[in-house]
């Protein structure tokens, strides 16, 4: 089966070649694009494993925010890098015409904040769970998330 760890490790192979392996910017993009879904992957099964839910629905969104509500000072600054990793994923994948979205510099910075947000999930899913999914839950009700 394939984790988030596998995306991050395959967005550093492709990070740091050479003229992007003849593929230049756009394996660099790719590899921006893969280092996000690699850590928010591992979010989402952070979240999955203290017992939340992700909807169907915005899915995106709710990882970063259930991050940012946890209580757990790692995991809310997980969700804000999670949140920059994805601007630039989004501006890789979208802004085709600013080649500063594609340069080998930002695919190894995006490599790397990916490997600094896997350290604090690790860092913060050692904290109290039970505290953790309670206040996600209780962001949940308030947002209109069904909690079960």
């Amino acid at each position: 089966m394939i984790t988030g760890n596998d995306f991050i490790q395959l967005s550093n192979r492709w990070s740091i070649l050479p003229e992007g392996g003849g593929g230049g910017e756009a394996v660099w993009r790719t590899s921006i694009c893969r280092a996000y879904y690699g850590a928010f992957h591992m979010a989402m099964q952070l979240l999955t494993d203290i017992g939340i839910r992700t909807p169907k629905n915005n899915v995106h969104d709710f990882v970063r925010k259930a991050l940012q509500h946890s209580g757990d000072k790692d995991l809310e600054k997980a969700g804000g890098m999670l949140a920059e990793l994805r601007d630039s994923r989004n501006d890789a994948d979208y802004d085709l015409i600013v080649d500063a979205n594609g340069e080998q510099k930002l695919a190894k910075e995006c490599h790397h904040n990916a490997k600094t947000i896997v350290t604090l999930l690790d860092s913060g899913g050692r904290s109290d769970r039970n505290s953790m999914r309670f206040k996600i839950i209780a962001w949940m009700n308030v947002n209109g998330y069904p909690s079960t």
